[in-house]
């Protein structure tokens, strides 16, 4: 049988397992550089998550509260 005449949902689960088989393959050649991609990811999230908070601190008033006298 050639792809054209199998029915989509046999031709997706094939694709699906090439995928699978291909995703493996790299993560076994590639997983150390994976996961330093991963941890420098993490940082720039957790630094600018850091940044963010230091420019809302800023602008925030000092004192919230309000006394009418």
């Amino acid at each position: 049988m050639s792809p054209p005449n199998l029915p989509e949902a046999r031709l997706a689960w094939i694709i699906w397992n090439a995928l699978q088989q291909l995703s493996d393959r790299l993560w076994d050649r590639y997983d150390n550089d994976f996961v330093s991609f991963t941890m420098e990811e993490n940082d720039q999230d957790w630094l600018s998550t850091l940044f963010d908070s230091d420019r809302i601190d800023e602008s925030s008033p000092e004192d919230t509260t309000s006394s009418g006298t």
